[in-house]
């Protein structure tokens, strides 16, 4: 109650706005981290289990070698997803930081409209949070660059490995050892 009050004599909602709004949803993603810690859900079963159907059927059915690459691959993508992933939260966390700060100078300057005009800081307001909002556009970018960098690092990593699955089966379909249809 006396940060609200303190906000409201001081005219600054959007910095409680700002404080509150994120707090919840850590709490909200608290509550479904612990319901995914005591077990593994659905999803990530099915996905295990075909995951290792299809390398039981690659064993089956062709060379070890094809399994061999289609679940180096796999764990080569878990790996680096989860690499990648912890890298990028660094710019994921200044982008949020930056974003509140610019929705809480431009709630505060809407809140304060008649002292802004009172004192004509217009354009004081304005230069605020344009620097503000490009300092989160510089973020953001740098957040999509990760983004970026991974889906190219991906599309590589699972080009790669298709070519060299595609050859070791060619080479084995010259050789007689499978058919065309076979893979």
């Amino acid at each position: 109650i006396a940060v609200a009050q303190t906000c409201g004599t001081f005219r600054r909602g959007g910095e409680l706005r700002q404080v509150l709004q994120p707090q919840l949803q850590r709490q909200q993603a608290r509550i479904q981290c612990l319901g995914l810690r005591f077990g593994v859900d659905q999803g990530q079963r099915d996905a295990l289990i075909e995951i290792l159907l299809v390398g039981a059927i690659l064993l089956v059915q062709f060379d070890w070698v094809f399994a061999l690459i289609t679940m180096g691959v796999l764990l080569f993508y878990i790996v680096t997803t989860v690499a990648i992933t912890e890298w990028r939260t660094k710019y994921r966390r200044q982008m949020n930081e930056l974003e509140s700060i610019s929705t809480t100078r431009a709630v505060d300057s809407l809140i304060n409209y008649e002292t802004v005009k009172y004192f004509t800081a217009e354009d004081f307001e304005a230069a605020r949070y344009d620097s503000a909002l490009a300092n989160y556009q510089g973020a953001a970018i740098q957040n999509s660059r990760a983004i970026s960098l991974s889906n190219i690092g991906w599309y590589v990593v699972d080009s790669t490995a298709m070519i060299v699955v595609l050859l070791i089966a060619g080479a084995q379909a010259m050789a007689g050892e499978i058919s065309v249809g076979d893979f």
